[in-house]
């Protein structure tokens, strides 16, 4: 099964390499070639390594999955040697004995191909996500710069009010105001 991940990982690097028309050097010299490939072109490899991402995440998911059905098979076989070893059945106590064993060497496997996926996948993502930051920085400079407008700062309500006049009572003062009056009447009505 890594010898699949193996590939998987070749066959994407080799199709991110040929995207960027770029030796795998430096991440540098990738931005300096990428210069060199249209921007549709650019596109176009964005969106098919991104559908290689999700099929790398699909197949971490199937791995993931194979662990848990595998621990769930071990636990079963672990269950069913201590079973055989309460009713005196040393011969089927061994026969689950090994099969947890060699479900555990198959956990093994299974975890380092999940980890080296996994690495593998990260690295993917970041190589894509380095590509459609070249891509957004390839738009932004084709794009023309937008005319600037002068801004006021100073808001039309602020132009029109006299320096000297008073700003009108907010509606909670006003509130507060008949409050306090109603309770500082004797009769408290």
């Amino acid at each position: 099964m890594s010898d699949l991940f193996d590939k998987l990982n070749v066959l994407v690097r080799s199709r991110l390499n040929a995207a960027l028309n770029s030796s795998p050097e430096s991440r540098n010299t990738a931005r300096i070639d990428a210069a060199n490939i249209s921007l549709n072109d650019a596109e176009t490899a964005v969106r098919t390594l991104r559908t290689e991402v999700d099929t790398a995440l699909k197949a971490e998911d199937a791995i993931r999955q194979r662990i848990a059905t595998e621990t769930v098979k071990m636990t079963d076989a672990d269950n069913q040697a201590d079973a055989a070893l309460l009713t005196g059945d040393d011969e089927t106590a061994r026969h689950y004995a090994r099969q947890v064993e060699q479900e555990r060497r198959s956990l093994a496997t299974m975890q380092q191909e999940l980890d080296a996926h996994r690495d593998s996948t990260a690295q993917l993502l970041d190589q894509v996500n380095q590509l459609e930051s070249i891509v957004a920085d390839r738009r932004a400079a084709e794009q023309p710069a937008a005319p600037q407008t002068s801004i006021r700062t100073d808001p039309p309500a602020a132009r029109s009010i006299p320096i000297n006049a008073v700003p009108p009572k907010p509606a909670a003062d006003d509130d507060l105001e008949r409050r306090r009056t109603r309770l500082s009447k004797p009769d408290g009505s």
